[in-house]
C-alpha cells in the first residue's frame, strides 16, 4: 500500500469513526475525543507538507474545532462540532489525493441536456471520483453534449470556463503514467428532482457542501454574476421571491419520466399567496419561456425583474438543444446568463421553483437558507393524473 493510499485509509476510517461517535454522544455514551483525532490528524499533516500540500488556515481551525467539541451540551451544539470537523477532514482528504497519481476522468456523452443537468451529474460522479480514492477532473472535450461546440470556439475545457476544475487539475495536467478511470453517464448517487431531496434538509446540506467545495464559480461566471447584481437595481438587498418556472420545450414534449410541471396559473396563484405571506416585495424571475415572462409581468406589474435577455416561444416541438444549434445561438453567452441567474436564486429570501434539474442546481449552489416550496405531481408518462386511476 502506498503512502497516499494509507493516508487515505486512515482519514476515512476517522470518518467512520467520527460517525459512530455521534450517536455516542447523543445516547450519553463516551466516545473518542477530539485531541485523540488530533494526534493523528497532525502526523498526516507533517507528511502532506513534506509533500508541499499544506491544508488552509490549519491552526485556527483546530482552535475552532476543539473549542466547538468542548462546549457540546445539545445535540445542535453536536451538529456545529461535527460538520466544522467533517468540512476539516475533507481538506485533509483532498490534500492526500493530489500527492498520488490516480485520476478519474468525468464525462457524459449525451447532446440532450442541458447544463443544470451537467451540474447534477458532475457533482454526483466527483463524489464517485473521491469515495474511489481519484482525483476527478471533467472532460466536455472528448465526448458529444452540449459543451463541446464552445470547448472547440473557445478552445478550451468548455467546463473550466464556467467552473473551475474540482481540485484544481485539468485534463493537460494528468501525467502519461497515471492510473486513468473514465466515469461517464449518469451517476447513482447525485441531488436529484425526487421529493426527497426538496423536502429533507440534511439531503440539502450534503449536496450543498459539495457543491460549495467543487462547484467553484470561474472568473467569467463571478463577472456575470457581478453584472447580474447591478442590473437587479438594489431591489436583491430587498426582500424577495425567486421563481424558476420551466415552459417551452419541457411542458410541450413531456418528457418521459420527467416531473410533470405547474400550469402557468398554478406558478401564479402560488407566487401570489407567497408574496403575501412572507411580505416579500419583488419577484425575480428565471424562465426560458417567453409567455411565461409575459404572464408575470401582467400580473405582478413592475415587482417583477429579470436578468435574463433571451427567450423562446412557449410553444416547442423541438429540445432547445437543437434549436440552439439551428439559430446559431450563443451558448457560451447563454449558459453564463442561466448560471448567473440560478446564482441570483440562492441569494432570494424564499423560493418558489418547479421541479427541474435548474431548480436543484440552484438549491445545491445557494448559500443562503430560504423558505423554499414546489410541486409533487408526479412524472411524465409514468405516474402523473392520466397513468393512475
Amino acid at each position: 500500500m502506498s503512502v497516499t493510499e494509507e493516508m487515505l485509509l486512515t482519514i476515512r476510517q476517522i470518518q467512520e469513526s467520527l460517525k459512530s461517535d455521534m450517536t455516542d454522544i447523543m445516547q450519553g455514551e463516551n466516545a473518542n475525543s477530539f485531541e485523540a483525532y488530533w494526534e493523528i490528524l497532525k502526523q498526516l499533516q507533517q507528511i502532506l507538507q513534506k509533500s508541499g500540500h499544506v491544508i488552509r488556515n490549519a491552526e485556527k481551525r483546530e482552535q475552532r474545532i476543539a473549542m466547538l467539541y468542548h462546549q457540546i451540551q445539545s445535540e445542535d451544539d453536536l451538529y456545529a462540532y461535527y460538520e466544522a470537523f467533517r468540512l476539516y477532514l475533507d481538506d485533509v482528504y483532498e490534500k492526500a489525493l493530489l500527492t498520488g497519481n490516480r485520476y478519474a476522468i468525468i464525462r457524459r456523452e449525451d447532446t440532450v441536456p442541458g447544463i443544470g443537468s451537467h451540474i447534477i451529474t458532475n457533482i454526483g460522479q466527483i463524489e464517485a471520483a473521491l469515495q474511489a480514492g481519484m482525483i476527478p477532473v471533467i472532460d466536455t472535450v472528448s465526448v458529444d453534449n452540449c459543451f463541446r461546440n464552445m470547448s472547440m470556439e473557445y478552445n478550451t475545457n468548455a467546463w473550466e470556463l464556467f467552473f473551475e476544475q474540482p481540485l484544481g487539475v485539468g485534463i493537460m495536467d494528468i501525467p502519461n503514467d497515471a492510473e486513468v478511470m473514465v466515469l461517464d453517464g449518469i451517476p447513482v448517487d447525485k441531488p436529484y428532482y425526487d421529493m426527497d431531496f426538496f423536502t429533507n434538509p440534511y439531503i440539502l446540506d450534503r449536496w450543498r457542501r459539495r457543491a460549495n467545495q467543487y462547484l467553484r464559480p470561474s472568473d467569467q461566471l463571478k463577472d456575470a454574476l457581478d453584472i447580474a447584481v447591478a442590473e437587479t437595481n438594489q431591489r436583491m438587498a430587498e426582500k424577495v421571491l425567486g421563481v424558476l418556472c420551466r415552459g417551452t420545450d419541457y411542458v410541450s414534449l413531456r418528457p418521459y419520466n420527467h416531473p410533470v410541471q405547474p400550469s402557468v396559473s398554478e406558478m401564479l396563484q402560488k407566487a401570489g399567496e407567497m408574496l403575501r405571506c412572507y411580505k416579500l416585495e419583488h419577484i425575480y424571475l428565471v424562465t426560458e419561456d417567453e409567455g411565461i415572462r409575459r404572464a408575470f409581468e401582467e400580473c405582478f406589474g413592475d415587482r417583477v425583474f429579470t436578468t435574463q435577455k433571451q427567450y423562446y416561444a412557449s410553444v416547442q416541438k423541438k429540445l432547445l438543444t437543437e434549436i440552439n444549434q439551428e439559430t446559431k445561438i450563443d451558448c457560451y453567452y447563454k449558459n453564463m446568463e442561466y448560471l448567473a441567474a440560478l446564482l441570483l436564486l440562492g441569494k432570494c429570501d424564499c423560493f418558489l421553483g418547479s421541479r427541474t434539474s435548474g431548480t436543484v442546481a440552484a438549491l445545491i449552489m445557494g448559500q443562503k437558507e430560504q423558505i423554499f416550496e414546489t410541486w409533487n405531481y408526479g412524472r411524465y408518462h409514468v405516474d402523473d393524473r392520466w397513468q393512475i386511476w
